[in-house]
């Protein structure tokens, strides 16, 4: 880590990383409602065998099976959200800023809803707005993009980077949840925003369950939201290793407090490891 390096940073990163490990398991009502406090705790190391997978898909009829795949389906969309818009209100709120090769990478091109509504909409299958079209906020001021590339206060390649980061977890969300593919028919994927499972069809699911079923049904809701979290986060970490920076009131944000970079971190805290007084191995 640089010498010199204004400490000030630090909280905000550090709350941002804890709100992270804090959600995976706090805001996942259905999986608090089928483990205990140990299952939940030690979750992370629990490898579910093959065999508990399949004997809780042949327990489940065809209904049900929809339902707990895109139950599935919403866990993941629930990581990536929460840690999409958390950075996103410190963008918005507390003037935290990504920036390529000291250019402002601009978030928000669609709908100006910052990091998650550009997710949203690329998910949904709207196509990114021209550069004529497209708006960032700086200030008060909403400029064209396509003039703040002009005038080199934003780089071009660090706003390719920055979309294709974005297409790739609208991609990522349906694309590698192995068993939400197995059980769900392509359209169930592909319109699964527009689906909403009704609360007594889920209540009767999960009143159907034996201890064993529900102890495999809640690991493997909270593992998607780990994958959701982790992958989001580990893709952010890619970006910081070639060109993007963190930025906040001028100075550059470290990561990689405990590890390397923003997913170590945030697996550590998951785990239980302190913040260290030691920070020289952090990058920036």
């Amino acid at each position: 880590m640089s010498i010199g390096m204004n400490l000030s940073v630090l909280p905000m990163y550090k709350e941002y990383i804890d709100n992270l490990a804090s959600f995976y398991t706090r805001n996942s009502v259905i999986a608090q409602r089928l483990l205990t406090e140990d299952n939940i705790k030690y979750c992370f190391n629990y490898k579910i065998k093959p065999e508990e997978i399949e004997s809780l898909l042949e327990f489940l009829n065809p209904d049900q099976t929809r339902i707990f795949g895109h139950l599935l389906l919403e866990e993941r969309h629930g990581g990536i959200h929460a840690t999409l818009h958390s950075l996103g209100e410190r963008i918005d709120i507390v003037g935290l800023e990504l920036t390529f090769n000291g250019k402002l990478v601009p978030t928000g091109l669609m709908d100006n809803e910052g990091l998650m509504g550009d997710f949203v909409a690329r998910y949904l299958g709207y196509e990114w707005l021209s550069l004529d079209q497209a708006t960032f906020c700086i200030g008060n001021e909403i400029l064209n993009i396509a003039d703040l590339i002009t005038s080199g206060k934003i780089s071009i390649i660090g706003l390719q980077m920055y979309k294709n980061y974005i297409d790739n977890l609208a991609d990522f969300y349906t694309r590698n949840s192995v068993i939400a593919r197995r059980i769900l028919s392509e359209e169930d994927i592909k319109y699964r925003s527009s689906y909403e499972s009704r609360a007594e069809d889920i209540e009767n699911l999960l009143k159907s369950l034996n201890p064993e079923h529900k102890r495999t049904f809640g690991y493997l809701l909270l593992k998607e939201r780990y994958r959701g979290i982790y992958d989001t986060v580990l893709t952010l970490g890619e970006l910081l290793e070639n060109g993007f920076r963190f930025i906040l009131k001028g100075e550059p944000v470290p990561t990689g407090l405990l590890g390397n970079g923003l997913a170590d971190d945030f697996m550590r805290r998951y785990l239980g490891s302190d913040w260290l007084d030691d920070i020289s191995q952090a990058t920036v």
